[in-house]
């Protein structure tokens, strides 16, 4: 873990669903970008020159793909339905309080996640990274990236979703 950040796991209700509690993680201030060290090495990901670009029409295709089984759509967002049509990407987006991203490397798509804007907060969600790219960094670029973007948006209370037993993106 990085010694510049400091992060909480609380369980709060979810903005989008009130009803319900889920362990969140809260992210008080953000990693340096050259700390990309992950167990004293290097991390694969380093040199690669990633950008966040809002999420287009031709894109949920892409995305749903990434998701290999029925478990992994459930963890992910609460899909039950595999493989996950792309239409249910387009209808997420409809809501006006969810801005989809790509996380691209060289103009291809790497990773996706979403920020689930409130008047006060906002929270980052339904993050997935490619499967053939997994365990490279790019979670941790999605998350620096879209916590970028949240703040560039105004937010200063930006939460992350997990899923309690998601040990990889907890740490």
């Amino acid at each position: 873990k990085c010694a510049n950040s400091r992060v909480f796991l609380v369980n709060q209700p979810c903005f989008n669903h009130p009803d319900t509690t889920f362990p969140r993680v809260r992210t008080t201030r953000r990693r340096p970008a050259d700390a990309e060290r992950r167990e004293g090495e290097l991390c694969e990901t380093a040199a690669m020159e990633t950008r966040l670009v809002a999420f287009g029409a031709a894109d949920p295709g892409v995305v749903v793909d990434w998701v290999r089984s029925p478990e992994e759509a459930v963890r992910w967002a609460g899909v039950v339905e595999f493989p996950a049509p792309a239409a249910t990407l387009r209808e997420w987006h409809a809501d006006p309080d969810v801005v989809p991203f790509l996380l691209v490397v060289g103009g291809d798509p790497v990773a996706y996640g979403e920020l689930w804007e409130d008047e006060s907060e906002v929270e980052l969600a339904r993050l997935v990274v490619a499967p053939k790219l997994r365990g490279r960094g790019l979670g941790r670029r999605l998350v620096e990236a879209l916590v970028t973007e949240a703040e560039r948006r105004g937010f200063d209370e930006i939460w992350l979703r997990v899923v309690p037993d998601n040990e990889i993106a907890i740490r």
